[in-house]
């Protein structure tokens, strides 16, 4: 218990006995199933409608999952994301092709040349026939296609 409860507890039991019930009743009727979890729902709409995400997720890190269906899904929409970085087609590998191309795609006219990271990985007069060409030798991963006109 804290000071400050103890200290309340303590102011309290000063008090006549029916006024001491009336307290004790509005305090317990505060802690009715559902009353509290729905507050504390409440108090973190408000939050969030503030923009005080970071003090709504405090209040929700002090609340046991299953306490009520509603804190759950705000915990779970309010949880820190977890960023996964994964290698992508974009960036300087395309970047590097666009260079290839700029440099070689006059010596593959009417063709489809396939590049990865501005390296070649072969050509041919059919995207597909291309691609099942790379897929035989395994360089099919990361390849991308590109179609030079005449």
């Amino acid at each position: 218990m804290t000071t400050l409860l103890k200290e309340a507890f303590v102011k309290v039991s000063m008090l006549p006995e029916t006024l001491q019930d009336e307290i004790a009743k509005e305090l317990l009727a505060e802690f009715e199933p559902g009353t509290h979890g729905e507050k504390i729902k409440k108090h973190v709409k408000k939050l969030v409608e503030r923009g005080q995400i970071e003090d709504a997720r405090e209040l929700l890190a002090n609340i046991q999952p299953g306490t009520s269906a509603a804190l759950n899904n705000w915990q779970k929409a309010l949880a820190i994301p977890i960023v996964k970085s994964t290698k992508s087609a974009g960036g300087e590998d395309i970047k590097k092709d666009g260079i290839w191309l700029q440099a070689n795609s006059g010596k593959y006219r009417g063709n489809w040349i396939a590049l990865k990271n501005g390296v070649l990985l072969g050509t041919h007069e059919s995207r597909v026939e291309l691609r099942r060409s790379l897929k035989e030798t395994g360089k099919l991963k990361g390849a991308m296609f590109f179609r030079v006109e005449k």
